[in-house]
């Protein structure tokens, strides 16, 4: 793992029976919100996003206020890449007061597997468990880095930005290749003299972060035959 600094500045649908009763067909579930995700080769793991592929790939709107779903500041948004071997998830925060205890991270849902959450902080550290678990050694081949135009925890200064870059191999998420992830991008910080704000891809509201329904998909096409023939 590396850290690099740059210090500087319903309708329901209501059904009459016969004896006064009433019922409601069960309502369907919208279609998760859905990231396409980029094949790229495997990219450096610095925390900046210059490669060609990064740039080019396409990325979330703006996450929202965490329970009431509004967009709200700061900006903040994701980006995939993935390969053969590993997923790659790139995260932007712009951010005035980075403070070693912000967090910026994703649930990732493999399709029959389990849920796991991997998170960063400025700093660098980085932490992986499943929702609502104690954080364990994150599994080989999971790294991270980070770029901050900040200089942290310091009042009196104001920044600009932090990116976490993560890679996560297929296997840590018990898949043998690309495939599409249930998945979420949150950020949580607290800044000076404020409350803690979480914002997301997609809102979890009241309901647990890590259900699968406020999971969104990250659509990993064009599997390449090595993979498909696995």
């Amino acid at each position: 793992m590396s850290v690099r600094w740059q210090l500087a500045s319903a309708t329901v649908v209501v059904v009459a029976l016969g004896c006064g009763e009433t019922s409601a067909p069960p309502r369907e579930a919208p279609p998760p919100v859905t990231l396409e995700a980029r094949r790229a080769p495997a990219p450096r793991i610095d925390g900046e996003l210059e490669e060609r592929d990064w740039i080019s790939a396409p990325r979330t709107e703006r996450f929202v206020d965490a329970i009431e779903g509004t967009r709200t500041t700061p900006y903040t948004q994701a980006r995939v890449l993935f390969d053969d071997e590993a997923l790659t998830l790139a995260l932007y925060a712009a951010d005035e007061d980075v403070r070693s205890t912000d967090r910026m991270g994703a649930v990732l849902h493999a399709p029959g597997g389990a849920t796991f959450v991997v998170e960063i902080a400025p700093t660098g550290a980085l932490r992986w468990h499943a929702p609502s678990a104690p954080a364990v050694s994150p599994p080989d081949g999971v790294v991270a880095a980070i770029d901050a135009d900040a200089t942290l925890d310091v009042d009196d200064l104001e920044d600009e930005e932090w990116v976490a870059e993560i890679r996560v191999p297929w296997r840590a998420l018990g898949m043998e290749g690309p495939g599409d992830v249930r998945a979420n991008f949150f950020r949580r910080d607290r800044p000076r003299d404020s409350l803690l704000r979480s914002l997301a891809w997609t809102p979890w509201r009241t309901r647990p972060s890590a259900a699968i329904e406020t999971l969104g998909l990250v659509h990993c096409g064009e599997v390449s035959v090595e993979v498909a023939r696995r």
